[in-house]
């Protein structure tokens, strides 16, 4: 989630353009748990339960679900890294961790001069196959939003409830830039903000 004020947006439109998908998951074959569970009535998740010969075929399978589970999160990989917006003397920098142990953990910073204007602490979790954005803006307490779109590109996550904004999305670029954005009503007006960033290097020591 971003700030208005300071955060300089590139572009302000009335009308946002995200698609709302469906989610689709594939469950595990019951035949396959069932040949894997044992007279003893232990877990037939377990590979090490499955009668002798099945072993790998069960393995398979549950690595199968273990890369599904996996997959949301890893599809947002992209955004792993550091971004930059520069207008003048105004540098807005974000800077995102790979995904691992189901969590992307990041912050922004903008600063103007000497003088930082806004900060942000923000978090991507997978919850049961789904993805949460995690915003807590400096000066406003922490807000989540749900992922309503998802491909290997982009993103969208809502929280109909929130005052402003109501949806935040990143989209990664043809040039291999990304556009961050924000969007929602105010007033009963819908506002869109874009917010373009460049990838930039994470050695602190080339920025001074």
């Amino acid at each position: 989630m971003r700030q208005m004020g300071d955060g300089q947006p590139a572009v302000i439109r009335t009308k946002g353009e995200e698609k709302v998908t469906g989610r689709f998951a594939r469950a595990l074959p019951i035949s396959l748990l069932l040949v894997a569970q044992g007279a003893s009535g232990e877990s037939p998740a377990d590979p090490r339960n499955a009668p002798e010969g099945a072993t790998g075929e069960i393995k398979a399978a549950l690595d199968v679900v273990d890369v599904e589970k996996r997959a949301a999160l890893d599809r947002l990989a992209w955004l792993a890294g550091c971004w930059e917006r520069r207008k003048g003397d105004r540098i807005s920098e974000e800077q995102w961790m790979a995904p691992r142990g189901a969590t992307m953990v990041g912050m922004s910073r903008t600063v103007a001069g000497k003088e930082t204007r806004a900060w942000e602490f923000l978090r991507i979790e997978e919850r049961e196959g789904r993805l949460v954005y995690i915003a807590t803006p400096s000066g406003q307490t922490e807000a989540a939003f749900e992922q309503i779109a998802l491909s290997d590109s982009a993103v969208t996550f809502a929280n109909p409830a929130h005052d402003y904004p109501q949806r935040v999305g990143y989209r990664l670029l043809p040039d291999g830039s990304a556009l961050a954005r924000i969007e929602g009503e105010i007033k009963g007006a819908e506002r869109v903000v874009d917010f373009p960033l460049n990838r930039v290097s994470c050695d602190q020591r080339t920025k001074r």
